[in-house]
C-alpha cells in the first residue's frame, strides 16, 4: 500500500489507523475505516496480524463485508471463515 497516496486519497494514513487501534478508540477507527474503498479496506486488511485483521472485519458493516471479503486473497478468506461464527458467515 502506497502511503503517501493513501494519504493523499483519505487525509490519514495508515499508521494513524494502527495507533487508533493500539489506543483502543474503536468508535474512531470504524469511522475512519468507513471512508475507505473496499479494496483499500482489503488491502489494509492484509497488512495487520491476524488477530487484528478480524478485529477489523467484525467493524465493517454487513453490506461492506461482503464486498471487503472479494477482495481478499483466499488464504485469508479461508482464515476469517474459520474464525467467525455462523451468524456472521450467514450475513457475508
Amino acid at each position: 500500500m502506497d502511503q503517501e497516496i493513501f494519504k493523499e486519497t483519505y487525509g490519514f494514513s495508515v499508521d494513524e489507523l494502527n495507533q487508533l487501534m493500539v489506543e483502543k478508540k474503536y468508535r474512531q477507527l470504524r469511522e475512519r475505516i468507513d471512508e475507505l474503498n473496499e479494496a483499500d479496506t482489503a488491502e489494509y486488511l492484509e497488512e495487520l496480524p491476524e488477530e487484528k485483521r478480524l478485529l477489523v472485519f467484525r467493524m465493517l458493516p454487513k453490506d461492506k463485508a461482503a464486498d471487503v471479503f472479494a477482495f481478499l486473497p483466499p488464504d485469508i478468506q479461508g482464515i476469517i471463515i474459520n474464525s467467525i461464527t455462523d451468524t456472521e458467515l450467514g450475513n457475508i
